[in-house]
């Protein structure tokens, strides 16, 4: 696994928000701990925090692609 040098990163999508970018840090940041010391606490820790992302993520882009379905439902080319 590659671990980056820089934390910070940039949106590369629409749907991402502040959150995620906060979580996408946050993440990165306890992977790097577990990486240097894999305890189950370290784990633990890093696991529960993925997989808040990942559910917060997931619904994040459903409500982006319903938001922008919904704004070009009458012009299809919008799209």
């Amino acid at each position: 696994f590659k671990l980056f040098h820089c934390l910070k990163f940039q949106p590369k999508k629409e749907w991402m928000n502040s959150d995620l970018l906060r979580m996408v840090n946050i993440k990165s940041k306890l992977y790097r701990t577990f990486l240097k010391n894999p305890t189950s606490k370290n784990k633990k820790e890093f696991l529960e925090i993925r997989h808040e992302f990942q559910k917060k993520k997931y619904s994040t882009i459903k409500q982006y692609f319903s938001r922008t379905f919904s704004v070009c439902k009458s012009n299809r080319r919008k799209i």
